[in-house]
């Protein structure tokens, strides 16, 4: 748009605004009534990729910190254990919990190291999401 903001940004900055959204082949407008909005994004990359101030306006954002590694692990073993715990896992299998989660929070950290996150590769940030999709 005019702006520079993306469709999907501008549609959610309306509906809050507003209170609903005009539709695309009419100057007809939806009212959208009863519905609550919990939004979450990373921090902005060194690509500079943000939300717009229009959309930013209309919210309550807070920063909340990376937990430590150690959390981290605790919070991912704790999962595996009781996956494993549900499913009868054998003990052997069980035993490779916590070595499992040391490992995967290593290459994590490794990835990001390795493959920063520049204004020509916006895409690649690694965040806990990933680690939770091992």
């Amino acid at each position: 748009d005019a702006f520079g903001d993306q469709a999907c940004l501008e549609f959610l900055r309306q509906l809050l605004a507003d209170g609903g959204y005009y539709a695309t082949n009419s100057t007809e407008f939806n009212t959208i009534q009863g519905m609550q909005f919990i939004c979450e994004m990373i921090q902005p990359s060194v690509s500079g990729k943000d939300l717009p101030p229009r959309l930013k306006g209309r919210m309550l954002s807070f920063q909340s910190s990376m937990p430590r590694d150690a959390v981290v692990t605790s919070i991912f073993s704790r999962m595996l254990h009781g996956k494993f715990k549900r499913y009868q896992a054998p003990r052997p299998l069980v035993d490779l919990v916590n070595p499992l989660c040391d490992i995967t929070v290593e290459t994590w950290h490794r990835c990001a190291t390795k493959y920063p996150s520049t204004p020509q590769h916006p895409h690649l940030q690694f965040t806990l999401h990933d680690v939770a999709r091992v």
